[in-house]
C-alpha cells in the first residue's frame, strides 16, 4: 500500500524574511508516518519547513508555500499509484498578494525586507481547497482521502458545520481535534468521522495513527 502524508504548515511570503504561517508543528503526521512505515507501507511524505519530520526519512520532502505544496502533492500523484492520502498539512487560506508600502504596491517576490519604519498594509488572496483536487489529481480514482480539522470553538454546531465542509471536499474520513482540548488535557483527543459520525475517539498520537491504520487497512481489505 503507497500512501501520500502531508504535515506541518504552508507560508506566506509578505518579503524576503517575513511570513504568515500557524502554529503547527508537524509531531501528528510524523507520528503516523512512523506508524505506517513501521508496518510495512511506503509512506510519501511531505512537511513544511522546520516542521517535525518522521524517524524513517525515505520519500521525504519538505514545501514551503500554497503552491510548493500543491504542486508536489500533484506530482506525487499523477507519477505513482497512491491508496491513502492523509492531509494533514495545516494549509492556509490566504496568499499575500500585495503588500502596500507608504501607499505603494508591491508583490511579495519583488521586496527583500521591508523598512521597520514603513507604514505597510497587506492585501490577502484566498487559496482554494487543495483537499477537493485531491482525486483529480491522482492516478487511481479510487483513492482514499483522510482530511484533518483543527477548530477552535467550544460551540458544538460550529464544529460540526466545519468538519462537514472537509466531507464536502471529498474526504472518505475526517478527524477532528480542538484548540480548547489540547490546551486543557495533558493528551491529544481527536476523533475519526466517516459520514458525519463519529467512528473512533483517540486519545494520543500514537492512538490515532493505530486506529487510523486499522480503520482504512480493514476497509481496503
Amino acid at each position: 500500500m503507497k500512501v501520500l502524508i502531508t504535515s506541518g504548515a504552508t507560508r506566506a511570503r509578505i518579503d524576503g524574511v517575513r511570513f504568515i504561517t500557524n502554529f503547527s508543528s508537524g509531531k501528528t503526521g510524523a507520528a503516523i508516518a512512523d506508524y505506517f512505515s513501521d508496518n510495512g507501507e511506503k509512506v510519501f511524505f511531505l512537511h513544511g519547513i522546520n516542521s517535525q519530520k518522521p524517524e524513517k526519512h525515505e520519500q521525504c520532502k519538505s514545501y514551503d508555500s500554497f503552491s510548493d505544496l500543491n504542486e508536489k502533492i500533484k506530482h506525487i500523484l499523477t507519477e505513482n499509484h497512491i491508496d491513502i492520502i492523509i492531509q494533514l498539512a495545516a494549509v492556509g487560506d490566504f496568499h499575500v498578494d500585495k503588500v502596500v508600502i507608504d501607499k505603494k504596491e508591491y508583490s511579495p517576490d519583488m521586496l527583500s525586507k521591508i523598512d521597520s519604519n514603513s507604514e505597510i498594509s497587506i492585501n490577502l488572496k484566498k487559496n482554494f481547497k487543495i483537499i477537493s483536487r485531491l482525486r483529480n489529481y491522482s492516478k487511481n480514482k479510487d483513492v482514499k482521502i483522510i482530511g484533518f480539522k483543527l477548530t477552535n470553538t467550544t460551540n458544538d454546531i460550529e464544529r460540526k458545520n466545519a468538519i462537514k465542509k472537509v466531507f464536502d471536499c471529498n474526504a472518505d474520513y475526517v478527524v477532528h481535534n480542538d484548540m480548547h482540548d489540547i490546551n486543557n488535557l495533558k493528551n491529544r483527543q481527536f476523533f475519526i468521522f466517516k459520514n458525519n459520525e463519529i467512528i473512533h475517539k483517540c486519545s494520543s498520537r500514537s492512538d490515532l495513527s493505530q486506529k487510523l491504520f486499522e480503520t482504512i487497512k480493514g476497509n481496503m481489505q
